[in-house]
């Protein structure tokens, strides 16, 4: 999720509930939902915001662990821009997410938790030049 900002790019994260780190929003898709759809849904469940969803910009899968089960999950993420003039139109759901905020990418870079996000950054960069 990224918007233009008078000093250049700004990349929203988040910080999940219970969590230590920032990460980019991401979610499950739902029955009978498109990857899009669940784009647009999850951004919008974790920032309050509404976007409009661009191009694909990669995947990336992995494995955790919880409660003694594997899991293995992939991720499918967007370019996603803040519609403009677009306000936040109801704050992120307080269940799952602690903090919303809006990082230059260099800053992003450097506070996002995962290896494999901070790619996916670097990608997006790629397509906001």
């Amino acid at each position: 999720m990224v918007k233009k900002g008078q000093s250049g790019w700004q990349v929203l994260l988040v910080r999940k509930k219970g969590a230590d780190f920032w990460t980019l929003p991401k979610g499950h898709v739902e029955r009978n939902e498109t990857l899009e759809q669940a784009g647009l849904r999850e951004i919008e469940e974790e920032t309050g915001l509404s976007v409009e969803l661009g191009e694909r910009i990669g995947k990336i899968t992995y494995v955790y662990v919880r409660n003694g089960q594997e899991f293995q999950e992939t991720v499918h993420f967007f370019l996603a821009c803040q519609k403009e003039g677009e306000k936040r139109q109801k704050e992120a759901d307080p269940r799952e997410i602690a903090q919303v905020g809006w990082f230059s990418p260099g800053e992003a870079l450097r506070i996002l938790g995962f290896a494999n996000e901070k790619e996916i950054l670097r990608k997006a960069q790629l397509h906001l030049k």
